[in-house]
């Protein structure tokens, strides 16, 4: 299998490939990352295509009479008769995704769904309801869990100097929960993408890792935020309102409320070890039948149409 990642930089996805190459080698499979796709292959995308990167996708198709699985990562749902992008609506604006982007993305996916074969959720997150009424012909299939193998990620000679560390784009909400943290404690803070070293290094220099929420109203944790602090033996605070998902129990959850009170601080004395808690819990989910079964009669089949 090839993960052809040509139109992203690594650094904005180095989690979802990690994440989906531990779980196809978990599972048997030989995987290849590249900016290249391969003939030789069954080639998978992760979403985010401009019509230029779309055409390339389609023309490497067409010539090679294959079709492409797509990694979604955005959550893009089809509710009551309108498709909804975190959801809002398509003309609804917010900091972190423009109206224009949101309308630019879905039109350059939908100019490729007769080459794809199927798309991929990483975990139970993007729920995407409803979504095969809007995309017809190409199922979703859900890549279960990988086990994580935490290690130290620090940058040589560094200790542990602050209290939370946060990496992540910048919106008005998230300033705001920044701010309030800062009056009481010890902030690592990068306020736009960084590379996946420098995040671990970010990450390993504080006692936990901040998930926030992109605004008041995003009800999702980040699923590879959680796994990257996790590989850095780190935990993750959640601070917001939240829905129950598969990540929920393998990090704290706090109301925006309650950002600065006990919760917080008792998991700041005891860091070290609410990281083995959250991590022994999640090795025994990835275990267990709550994980979601790897998809194989999918990628078998897709295999013997296309080798």
């Amino acid at each position: 299998m090839r993960l052809w990642i040509f139109n992203h930089p690594f650094h904005g996805v180095s989690e979802q490939v990690d994440f989906f190459c531990a779980a196809l080698r978990q599972n048997g499979y030989s995987v290849s990352v590249s900016n290249r796709p391969s003939a030789r292959a069954v080639n998978v995308l992760i979403e985010n295509f401009s019509p230029q990167s779309a055409s390339l996708v389609a023309a490497f198709c067409k010539q090679n009479r294959k079709r492409v699985a797509l990694i979604m990562t955005e959550h893009i749902d089809f509710l009551q008769g309108e498709i909804r992008f975190h959801g809002m609506g398509l003309r609804q604006r917010n900091d972190y995704m423009s109206p224009s982007d949101k309308m630019g993305r879905l039109f350059s996916l939908f100019t490729l769904i007769e080459h794809v074969r199927c798309f991929f959720r990483l975990g139970d997150l993007p729920e995407l309801r409803n979504f095969s009424e809007i995309v017809p012909g190409a199922p979703v299939r859900t890549i279960p869990f990988p086990s994580i193998e935490p290690s130290e990620r620090a940058l040589r000679g560094e200790s542990v100097r602050y209290d939370l560390a946060f990496t992540g784009i910048s919106t008005e909400y998230r300033a705001a929960l920044l701010s309030q943290l800062s009056v009481s404690h010890q902030l690592l803070v990068s306020r736009q993408m960084v590379s996946r070293r420098r995040r671990d290094a970010m990450n390993s220099a504080a006692k936990l890792v901040l998930n926030l929420p992109q605004n008041r109203n995003w009800r999702w944790i980040s699923t590879m935020r959680v796994l990257a602090a996790m590989r850095c033996q780190r935990a993750t605070a959640a601070i917001g309102e939240f829905e129950r998902t598969a990540i929920a129990p393998f990090c704290i959850t706090i109301a925006p409320s309650e950002a600065v009170g006990d919760e917080l601080n008792d998991a700041l004395a005891e860091y070290n070890t609410l990281f083995e808690r959250v991590h022994g819990r999640y090795e025994m989910f990835v275990r267990s039948a709550g994980n979601a079964k790897f998809p194989h009669e999918e990628l078998d089949l897709w295999a013997r149409l296309e080798l």
